[in-house]
């Protein structure tokens, strides 16, 4: 039996819950019935969708900072935003629910990753990015280097080093973050 709301239908099938979010896969003028693009749109809290959004659990609402927003004369309401402000979409991350809750964000982060290159051997060397260079002297493997040669340690550390992208991320596909309203 359909579950209807104000005398329309709100769930198509059993396999959505009302307020799921879920990556998929089509273009966002070509979405499913039922389902709306996570952009922070909002509508009229009088409004079917407005209705059903503000019917939503409180904590959820609270997790997805879904607010309510007078503006005279109306009132309006927001869909869910997947996209940081920059308009970067999120990576979905499991949490549990007691050091990090559903729908809490997290900064950029990456892993420190360096290392030391020891004993090379060049003549006029320099470095750039997130590489430094310290003199290591003038013997090889207990051989004198001669002339204008020298040996060299090569360090690099890439924690906080801008690679020229917006993120550190893996190979991916893009899928549009959607919301089942069921009407």
């Amino acid at each position: 039996m359909p579950i209807l709301f104000n005398g329309k239908e709100l769930v198509s099938s059993n396999s959505n819950i009302l307020g799921e979010i879920k990556l998929l896969p089509f273009r966002i003028n070509k979405l499913p019935k039922y389902w709306y693009f996570c952009n922070g749109d909002r509508y009229l809290l009088e409004s079917d969708i407005g209705q059903v959004l503000n019917n939503l659990d409180s904590t959820y609402k609270m997790d997805f900072n879904i607010t309510i927003q007078s503006i005279s004369p109306n009132e309006t309401i927001n869909i869910p935003s997947m996209f940081y402000s920059d308009g970067r979409g999120y990576f979905i991350q499991s949490v549990n629910g007691s050091s990090r809750n559903v729908g809490s964000t997290q900064i950029d982060q990456m892993r420190p990753i360096s290392g030391t290159l020891n004993n090379i051997v060049s003549y006029n060397s320099s470095t750039t990015g997130s590489f430094t260079m310290t003199q290591g002297g003038s013997f090889y493997e207990g051989y004198e280097v001669s002339g204008r040669y020298n040996t060299y340690h090569l360090n690099s550390t890439l924690q906080g080093t801008n690679y020229n992208g917006t993120d550190t991320h893996p190979i991916n596909i893009g899928f549009v973050p959607c919301i089942f309203l069921g009407i």
